[in-house]
């Protein structure tokens, strides 16, 4: 059954460029973008004023009791009193806008919109992460601008003034007039966080700062090894999250821990009672306990991610704001997900009452009642039987591609680059034609705040690649060696190897579940479907295209059995039910190697399981320990958390290990880590 369009789902145009942050006080909900403006609008999203400011694009958001802080591009954060703000907005003449030098005007309503109409149909993309998101500073000037600073890391307390202006009040006629400006940072101020005394802020400029309200002055200061991406406080403790990869605790002023378990950037991080939830920009969410750190589960979404929620104390606990619109809900463990589209790319969200409301890259703000989306969500993965959507076709397609290169190897006149067939015209290289096929890699990149794609050959030369990609996209010559360095980072793990295929019939002398075995095999023989994205205007986008099962309650058949009608013999079988029957097959006296085989058969097809089991489970037999390590080969491809957490374990296997198992292993780890 196809969904139906979410009820409660209301979009906005608020501004002309991406919302970067949003926050709210008891009657209003903010937006900052990067148009340079703040707005400020009812829940039901009527706008009532917006602020034109000066100091680059707008990028984080807090409010406490008395102040709202806005963050901005330079560094420079501004603030406003909550009073100002209530009477600029409680203006009876409607929407104003501000433009923080006396002059007031009135302000266009945001107008609500269908699909892509709106104001202003800009549909930039953020362009601050670059080719690599996992490691860029500022995406602005290039794909990949990391600039870590040193790994000296130091503390500065009570160290340096703030560079404060003198307060301006606003005299409540109409415009509104920051409080003052705290100006602690040198670039793009990330995150903000106040608990009515101390504001925390994050940077690229590697810094965090704790900031005294009252005065306004710098209580202290931590550099970190690169860019934090957000700051969060949580009782005493303040937490920063960074692009190095690691989690920070502080208290009294100093480091107390640091968690480093993600093996990339950590983008953003929310504390939930006794854990904290990390997640990376890859999409690696890793739940830990924050005073013992360990990890408690793992979950590989696959896509970036950009922001996380607690929803409260639910069934669904967690809500992560993923790559094009796509949003996970989990429970309170990571063990239920399930997954909807929103529609647009967003950046952030923020929970009013019993709705959310998503900041998008058109500039929108989507409102949808939090049991709508839960509703209209589906299983992040239902195993079916049946064949893969196009799975046969890329077969053929790359079959078809290869006898084509096969043919024209050695000819002089012709070449292919890609799909794109080339004859010699003299010295000159003519387009004939398209040659329908697949290249072997395709990435999706951002450069110039748009969303390209990136598709090579692994027989490609690197430098023929970025040719072909600058000349495609018409874009200049100064891209070109960041091109080349991003395709050799990516393109490491075209010599890795996988563990592929399993024993499904000798299963069955383990393992008395039928219905799990059945899976498997189905697995085996058919891959598998995902379940659809459920989207907001009842449309299905995501991997599984048609035919996707997609339950209309988020509990249909929680226990495994068929849905949707099915009478077929081959179960359904929802992800978290599959994952639940293998944790209950794991005993401490038997030989569990077949257990892990079938994680390691698993891992073959990129599903976001639980891997967390291998940090802390010993293989006592030499069965087991040659099933870890194909399974830690496996994983990576694409590493759950950092896999140099279980090396040490490893290495003392390498004697039950056979030589090839132990050269793939290696192989692979050198290749991941290059």
């Amino acid at each position: 059954m196809l969904p139906t369009k979410m009820q409660s789902i209301k979009t906005v145009k608020m501004h002309t460029a991406d919302i970067k942050a949003l926050s709210n006080t008891s009657k209003t909900i903010i937006s900052c973008s990067r148009d340079k403006t703040l707005s400020f609008f009812t829940d039901d999203l009527v706008l009532m004023g917006r602020v034109e400011m000066s100091f680059g694009y707008l990028t984080a958001l807090a409010v406490d009791e008395r102040f709202v802080y806005v963050g901005s591009e330079e560094g420079v954060i501004s603030v406003y009193e909550r009073n100002d703000v209530e009477d600029y907005v409680g203006n009876e003449d409607g929407a104003r806008v501000s433009t923080g030098n006396g002059e007031v005007g009135t302000g266009r309503s945001g107008e609500e919109v269908d699909g892509e109409e709106g104001l202003d149909k800009s549909t930039n993309v953020d362009g601050e992460e670059g080719l690599d998101k996992s490691t860029n500073v500022d995406g602005e000037e290039g794909l990949d601008k990391s600039t870590n600073v040193d790994g000296n890391e130091k503390m500065c307390k009570n160290g340096s003034t703030a560079k404060n202006t003198s307060e301006n009040k606003s005299k409540r006629t109409g415009e509104l007039i920051p409080h003052t400006y705290i100006i602690h940072h040198t670039k793009n101020v990330t995150s903000l966080v106040s608990d009515n005394s101390l504001l925390i802020s994050g940077s690229w400029d590697n810094d965090m700062v704790v900031t005294d309200i009252s005065t306004h002055s710098k209580v202290y200061s931590y550099t970190h090894p690169s860019g934090v991406w957000c700051v969060r406080k949580e009782g005493t403790r303040i937490y920063t999250a960074c692009m190095d990869g690691c989690i920070r605790m502080f208290e009294d002023g100093e480091l107390k821990e640091c968690v480093s378990v993600h093996g990339g950037c950590v983008r953003t991080m929310i504390v939930c009672g006794e854990r904290m939830v990390g997640v990376s920009n890859d999409g690696r969410v890793l739940l830990c306990g924050i005073d013992d750190k360990t990890v408690v589960a793992s979950r590989m979404l696959g896509v970036y991610c950009y922001d996380v929620l607690v929803l409260g104390d639910g069934l669904y606990t967690f809500l992560f704001l993923a790559d094009d619109g796509v949003v996970f809900i989990t429970d309170h463990c990571l063990g239920r997900m399930r997954k909807a589209c929103i529609g647009e790319f967003c950046w952030c969200v923020v929970r009013e009452h019993e709705h959310l409301y998503f900041g998008s890259s058109k500039g929108n703000v989507i409102r949808i009642a939090v049991d709508d989306l839960i509703e209209h969500s589906t299983d992040v993965m239902m195993i079916e039987k049946g064949v893969v959507v196009n799975a046969q076709n890329d077969v053929n397609i790359g079959k078809q591609l290869e006898e084509i290169k096969s043919k024209i190897k050695d000819s002089k006149d012709y070449k292919i680059e890609g799909t794109t067939l080339f004859q010699k015209q003299g010295d000159t290289w003519i387009q004939v034609g398209e040659v329908m096929g697949k290249r072997d890699n395709t990435f999706t990149v951002e450069l110039d705040n748009k969303k390209l794609e990136l598709s090579f050959d692994n027989d490609e030369n690197v430098y023929d690649v970025a040719d072909r990609f600058l000349r495609e996209n018409k874009l200049g010559d100064e891209h070109r060696g960041e091109i080349v360095e991003f395709i050799r980072q990516n393109f490491k793990k075209c010599g890795m190897k996988k563990f592929k295929d399993i024993d499904t019939v000798g299963l069955r002398k383990y393992i008395e579940d039928e219905d799990l075995v059945k899976v498997l095999e189905s697995i085996k023989e058919h891959g598998v479907k995902y379940g659809g994205n459920s989207s907001v205007d009842g449309n299905q986008k995501g991997v599984a295209g048609e035919g996707a099962v997609v339950n209309d309650k988020p509990d249909a058949s929680p226990t495994g059995a068929p849905v949707n009608g099915s009478i077929d013999c081959i179960p359904n079988m929802q992800m978290c039910v599959l994952e639940s029957k293998l944790k209950a097959l794991f005993t401490d006296q038997d030989d569990n190697f077949y257990i892990i085989d079938i994680y390691r058969f698993l891992s073959l097809y990129g599903l976001p399981i639980d891997y967390s089991f291998i940090l802390t489970y010993a293989p006592k037999t030499r069965k087991e320990k040659i099933t870890f390590v194909m399974l830690v080969s496996n994983l990576y491809f694409c590493p759950p958390f950092d896999l140099e957490m279980v090396h040490g374990k490893i290495r003392e296997m390498v004697g039950a290990v056979s030589d090839n198992v132990w050269n793939v292993y290696e192989e692979n780890r050198r290749s991941s880590s290059a």
